[in-house]
């Protein structure tokens, strides 16, 4: 096949009865492109089939959890069940693994993680190659995947793409996760973006918040596939902004003003990196109450009259002590805004901090709102993350329409420690804006 060719792929499963299950499409060919390259000679098809036959079936169902013959007993939450090695060594890898570790075992006590009722519906596949409570198919899958038992994982797989509601599909996203079922996992994502405005209105999505790689895997598609056209996004966001945070202007900081950095009267002293700052306890009490609880206490910083901060910059340490002096910053710019609402929040400046989220609201580019949503986060900035949080639906929303712009809004590195933004961009996105799914 030469380099530039493409190949197009498509997996189903045909029954003797001649019924056809599909399994899913990856690629697949539409009918303009097909002709296309028959009239260029250049179609070559290969089918591969997989077809289910009748079974020849032993019948061992009265031997099911019976004493008769057994050689191993298995105990689950204080209830006994017999079984026979051979029986469950043949269906299941975990349990052939077990008896040739150890051969003369004689009793399991291990499989606490599977119900009861459930095992007796693995014990009855076990045994019979059927399933007789498919309600419990998801507990089932569960127990199927701890014992590798790969037959039987497949058979509660199609049990559950079949029987998908727009209450079940977000736990069972989360179980074909847990499992390892890629063609139930593909099918509840297609599920969710054929459904998703409707998912978020009735709050089905909720038990994926704490599923970040679930959420970072839906935006993808949706962004994608509104991308190539398969489905579309009406925006109704609306980024405006308010805070009404403004610098403090009133005469008694204005009076305050000269004693910034003086050593007139001052009773304290301030080390940052190399740089010397004299204080007054009065001010710094009023306006910081971390640091009120410091002067106040029996702390060294307190008894000999010297602080020395370590983890800031003397440019950004300066500002907050004018701010303290004056009610306003006069260097609040964009390199160091993010360094300076960090430190309002160490000191509990709840005003420094409105200033610098409403500073940065201005600020906000695709190529810095994840860093900056981050910070909002991490600091407790609430403002700036919401903030935050429409401008990158904005943006994705708008970068997916146009494919001739990068898509440089990397939402890869909100999964470790800020899952949360990302259920509430998949939040916004779906109560806000119109999703539609374009294919039939």
């Amino acid at each position: 096949m030469e380099k530039n060719e493409k190949i197009y792929t498509r997996s189903f499963i045909v029954t003797t009865s001649g019924e056809e299950t599909n399994f899913g499409f990856d690629n697949f060919i539409d009918f303009d492109e097909l002709m296309t390259i028959i009239n260029g000679d250049q179609l070559e098809i290969f089918v591969e089939m997989f077809l289910k036959t009748d079974e020849i079936k032993v019948e061992f169902k009265e031997f099911m959890n019976s004493e008769f013959l057994s050689d191993v007993q298995i105990f689950i939450q204080e209830e006994k069940f017999y079984a026979h090695k051979f029986m469950l060594a043949a269906k299941s890898p975990y349990f052939n693994d077990l008896f040739k570790t150890n051969k003369e075992l004689k009793e399991i006590n291990n499989l606490d993680n599977i119900k009861p009722d459930t095992f007796i519906e693995i014990l009855n596949y076990i045994y019979t190659d059927s399933v007789k409570n498919w309600s419990l198919s998801c507990d089932i899958l569960l127990g199927a995947h701890f014992l590798k038992m790969e037959n039987l994982k497949s058979k509660c797989e199609e049990y559950l793409r079949n029987n998908i509601t727009m209450e079940s599909v977000s736990p069972v996203l989360m179980l074909a996760v847990a499992c390892e079922t890629k063609f139930l996992l593909k099918h509840c994502l297609h599920f969710i973006l054929q459904n998703v405005n409707s998912l978020a209105k009735s709050n089905n999505l909720q038990c994926l918040k704490s599923e970040p790689i679930i959420i970072l895997n839906i935006l993808k598609q949706l962004f994608e596939n509104t991308a190539n056209g398969d489905m579309s996004i009406t925006d109704n966001i609306i980024l405006y902004f308010k805070n009404s945070a403004s610098q403090i202007d009133c005469q008694m900081l204005r009076d305050y003003e000269p004693f910034l950095n003086s050593e007139i009267l001052s009773d304290i002293t301030i080390q940052v990196g190399e740089k010397i700052y004299q204080c007054h306890k009065l001010v710094l009490a009023a306006k910081s109450p971390v640091l009120r609880r410091m002067l106040m206490s029996n702390m060294k910083e307190a008894i000999n009259n010297f602080i020395e901060i370590k983890d800031m910059k003397v440019e950004v340490f300066q500002e907050v002590l004018r701010y303290m002096y004056t009610g306003k910053v006069e260097n609040l710019l964009e390199e160091n805004a993010l360094d300076i609402l960090k430190a309002a929040d160490q000191y509990n400046l709840d005003h420094l901090k409105k200033l610098c989220q409403e500073y940065l609201v201005d600020f906000l580019r695709h190529e810095n709102v994840v860093k900056i949503v981050k910070v909002a986060n991490t600091y407790n900035a609430p403002f700036l993350r919401k903030s935050c949080v429409y401008f990158i639906v904005k943006q994705m929303v708008f970068y997916s329409k146009n494919e001739n712009l990068p898509k440089v809004i990397d939402l890869d590195s909100l999964t470790d420690d800020h899952s949360d933004i990302l259920f509430e961009i998949l939040d916004i996105l779906t109560r806000n804006c119109f999703i539609k799914y374009n294919k039939n």
